[in-house]
Formats: structure tokens, C-alpha cells, sequence
């Protein structure tokens, strides 16, 4: 499960596309908010701890699961068989409310994937899909809280968490490319490849605006540490996408 990126633009014939699981890309956005001064060094390691928790299988333990476990229901008998197992889908339902904010989170398991299953195997699915279903839902909910500092409308949030086929406009691109290249800037992790193909982008005005007031602004006590080593290469899936799709001036589109 993930979100696949196409870039949108009648300048090139040539399908721009790029994957990222539903763990990375709650990552990067991580990283991402951190740059644009949505989060602060503490909160990004927390949820760097969360999301390498959920992907093992390891739910929070803390106040918030209590939160959690109101919004997210599974049913593991009550999947309808006909369309599932022709296709071999597993759909997730999401009520949310006028803005976009996620408010339950539904999924029906169908029996192709429960059937001839142990008691130790239907624990392990259950727990891998209440992961799954907890990493949507606070992905959404980290994007609609940091709306006042990232100025992201409710639209843009909800095009972020969801694979509806909605359109990120090329000015968000910009500014989540920018938000990605402060942070590992930051940390003093920026490959120097990379440096030099966001020498050559042409960048919007409020792009380069906020890129020129980088050199004053203070490391500060962030840093790539473990909890990033083994994901540098989707940083580069990361900016590839963001830099090609600033150089068509094209936006994205997210299913």
C-alpha cells in the first residue's frame, strides 16, 4: 500500500511517476514539515520512533492510541466476496469530515485473506492492517495540524493522504521540495548531486526567497541518525519528482 506520484504537464509526452509505501511517504513529509518549520526536532523523532513502530507492528503506546482506537474499525468476517476475490483488493473506507480530516477509518477483511487462518496468523493481519490504517489516519492528521505554519488548504491536505487521483498544484510541489531541502540542509546531509540540480531548476520567486534566507538560518539540533540512515534513497526518489515537476511547471497527481 502507497501512494504513486505522476506529474501532470502537456510540455513532454514522457510518463513522469514516482512510488513510495505508505511508511516512507509519512517520512518524508515528516522531514519535509520539519524544514518548513511545522515541526520541531523532538516531534520529528517521535514520529520517526511511531512510524518504524507501526511498520514492525508496534502500535503507540501512549494517550493517542486511546484516540486511535475510537476512529479505526476492523471487521475480519464481514468482507464482501464477490469483487474481492475477483480482484484481489482490500478496501479501505475513510469518513471525513467537510474539510478532509480523517474521522473513521473502516476495513472489511475479505475471507480469501482469514480462511485456513491460525489464531497467530489472523493476530498478525489484524495488526498489520491497524497499522496500515493508523499511518493514513496520522499522516492526515499531521498535515490538517500544521496547516497554520505550512499555510496548506484543506484541499492540499487531503490530496496529500489520500489516492483519489486529486492534484498537487505546482506551488505546494515547490514548497515540498523546499521544505525537504531545508531539512536535510539542515542536518548537513544534502548530497551534493542534488545540490547541484536544484542549481540548475528554475525556481518560483518564493522558492528562491526562502532558499536565500537558508544560510541564516540555525542548524538548530536536528540531525539524520538512525532513524533515517536506511531511507536516503527515497530522499532522491523524493527531489527527483519535486525537481522535474518544478522544472515543467507541472503539478502531481496523487492515486
Amino acid at each position: 500500500m502507497g501512494y504513486d506520484l505522476e506529474i501532470i504537464t502537456k510540455k513532454t509526452k514522457r510518463k513522469y511517476q514516482m512510488w513510495f509505501s505508505v511508511w516512507d511517504w509519512y517520512r518524508l513529509l515528516v522531514i519535509t514539515l520539519h524544514g518548513l518549520g511545522a515541526l520541531t526536532s523532538e516531534e520529528v523523532e517521535r514520529k520517526l520512533m511511531t512510524v518504524n513502530g507501526l511498520q514492525q507492528g508496534t502500535l503507540p503506546d501512549d494517550e493517542d492510541q486511546e484516540e486511535i482506537d475510537k476512529i479505526i474499525e476492523i471487521d475480519m468476517e464481514g468482507g464482501d466476496e464477490k469483487d474481492v476475490i475477483k480482484n484481489r483488493v482490500l478496501e479501505m473506507n475513510i469518513d471525513a469530515d467537510v474539510k478532509g480530516r480523517i474521522r473513521g477509518v473502516g476495513i472489511a477483511v475479505p475471507r480469501f485473506m482469514t480462511e485456513n487462518a491460525s489464531e497467530e496468523e489472523l493476530e498478525k493481519i489484524y495488526k498489520h492492517l491497524e497499522s496500515l490504517a493508523t499511518i493514513q489516519l496520522l499522516t492526515n492528521h499531521m498535515l490538517f495540524d500544521t496547516q497554520s505554519a505550512t499555510g496548506f488548504g484543506n484541499k492540499t491536505c487531503k490530496a496529500l493522504t489520500c489516492n483519489d487521483g486529486m492534484m498537487i498544484s505546482q506551488q505546494v510541489v515547490s514548497a515540498l521540495g523546499c521544505g525537504m531541502f531545508i531539512a536535510v540542509s539542515k542536518a548537513d546531509a544534502l548530497d551534493p548531486k542534488l545540490e547541484e540540480s536544484f542549481n540548475e531548476v528554475s525556481l518560483s520567486d518564493s522558492f528562491e526567497a526562502v532558499l536565500s534566507e537558508l544560510h541564516r538560518m540555525d542548524a538548530g539540533d536536528f540531525e539524520m541518525d538512525e532513524l533515517w540512515v536506511d531511507h536516503q534513497e527515497e530522499t532522491r526518489k523524493w527531489f527527483a519528482i519535486m525537481i522535474k515537476a518544478t522544472m515543467l511547471d507541472a503539478r502531481i497527481k496523487v492515486t
